[in-house]
């Protein structure tokens, strides 16, 4: 620890599970694999040409990894390594969750895959993010639709429980104005529970002070998140994964 080493010890009981501690832990372990993928020489990376040469073998966010292998035999190798580095950690691939996507145009097919949340596929960011986003959103709506509710108690479940869905979902993407207003049209009959609107959306969204019912402006909240998704990017930008 701190280019220091300790003496040894052994380890005579685990982590309790929901322990904080155990992820910092699980990180300090798992870098030990991702040292080794990327300084085997034998596996191919992902060239990339955007500020100057360099290759890039793999990503890791906690314990999601994805790598960008050049060949079959990079492949091979990169499984080897995880092979090998769970014999000894006594951790192993969950391979019903694994997935190999084929980036060249020689490959025809169109699998979609999962990663962090984010649906992507050979060509980047998927558009089935959007069915699953609005299919979630649509299903929420639909459970919370009970007569009972009252238009404050409706407008803070769209603020909990319904809108929350979207804003991790438009780091990620750029949710057109098109959508945004299918969206907004969704929402509102909720809040109102009736396809008919007696107050303008422009007033609903101010503050109660101001006689509004303090529910989100959608085009603003959406706009913002994007804006400051471009400025985390743009300070950043020399990291491999915005590269």
């Amino acid at each position: 620890m701190n280019k220091i080493e300790s003496d040894p010890f052994s380890i005579i009981s685990g982590i309790k599970q929901g322990c904080a501690l155990s992820m910092i832990l699980y990180i300090l372990v798992i870098e030990e694999l991702m040292l080794r993928i990327k300084s085997n020489p034998n596996i191919r990376g992902y060239k990339l040409y955007v500020l100057n040469e360099r290759e890039i073998k793999c990503t890791e966010y906690a314990d999601d990894i994805v790598g960008y292998l050049a060949d079959h035999l990079s492949i091979s190798l990169f499984f080897q390594e995880f092979d090998e580095w769970g014999e000894i950690s006594g951790a192993s691939i969950n391979r019903d969750k694994t997935r190999v996507i084929h980036v060249s145009k020689k490959e025809k097919e169109d699998e979609d895959f999962k990663v962090l949340g984010v649906w992507f596929n050979k060509k980047g960011i998927s558009l089935h993010n959007y069915k699953a986003v609005f299919d979630k959103i649509k299903k929420a709506l639909f459970i919370w639709d009970l007569p009972s509710l009252n238009m404050l108690e409706r407008t803070t479940i769209c603020k909990t429980f319904i809108l929350s869905k979207l804003w991790f979902l438009a780091n990620f993407i750029y949710i057109s104005e098109d959508k945004i207003k299918d969206l907004n049209s969704l929402i509102f009959k909720f809040i109102w529970n009736s396809p008919i609107e007696l107050i303008k959306r422009d007033i609903l969204i101010l503050p109660f002070e101001e006689g509004g019912m303090n529910m989100f402006n959608l085009y603003g909240r959406l706009k913002n998140i994007h804006m400051q998704s471009f400025f985390y990017i743009a300070k950043s930008h020399q990291r491999d994964f915005f590269q």
